[in-house]
């Protein structure tokens, strides 16, 4: 028998597309791969990204310096950041289709927008979009302007909130049954239900299986 482990990789594709007349064209895309058996330093499985000059807009995935179209890594950690690349946008509107295949649920995924101080989830187990716009503020086109992050996914089982008011405000406080591998925890805002600020980070104490008090 084969062991599924070893044979299984996970992949996300992250598709660029223009905006035109309301309909999204797409311009380029990436892939990232994960497999234990992979390595996390760069060789020759990465394939580096063929540039052009072109004025076509250009996603790439920068890793030590380097642009690649594919990079193949080890299964996903909680320190493990795809640092995207944007390059030759124009002044418009865009959107990044997210396309995961073959992940569990063990870790979630967001976009981090350095430009609109936003952090935003995504589904590892549907498709999802992610619109943005390149503005007259030179900020906005630059290159490392977007990055997904990943952290240990939380789930009713593991995570007991409590809210109270305090004068004018609501006290959150919160309790954690983790595990090994243990996450900061963070606080976020959103007005929408789709778009997250974060507000706060809790450090957690690393032991293996424990109860994690917390408060804002």
């Amino acid at each position: 028998r084969h062991n599924n482990s070893f044979w299984k990789i996970a992949r996300l594709y992250t598709d660029l597309f223009v905006i035109t007349d309301a309909v999204p064209v797409l311009t380029d895309g990436v892939v990232n791969t994960y497999n234990k058996n992979y390595k996390n330093s760069v060789d020759y499985f990465d394939a580096p990204k063929l540039t052009s000059f072109t004025s076509k807009e250009e996603l790439s995935i920068k890793r030590d310096s380097l642009l690649f179209a594919i990079e193949r890594r080890k299964g996903v950690k909680k320190t493990d950041t795809i640092f995207l690349n944007i390059s030759k946008l124009n002044q418009t509107a865009y959107q990044f289709g997210f396309r995961p295949v073959d992940f569990d649920h063990t870790y979630s995924a967001f976009i981090e927008d350095k430009f609109l101080h936003t952090v935003t989830p995504f589904s590892l187990c549907q498709q999802s979009t992610f619109a943005f716009s390149i503005t007259a503020d030179p900020a906005s086109a630059a290159t490392d302007r977007f990055q997904i992050i990943f952290r240990k996914a939380a789930t009713s089982e593991n995570m007991r909130l409590r809210t109270a008011l305090s004068n004018e405000d609501i006290a959150l406080d919160w309790e954690a049954v983790e595990q090994e591998d243990v996450e900061p925890q963070y606080v976020e805002r959103s007005t929408d239900g789709v778009h997250f600020t974060a507000l706060a980070a809790k450090e957690s104490i690393n032991k293996a299986t424990r109860e994690v008090p917390g408060g804002w």
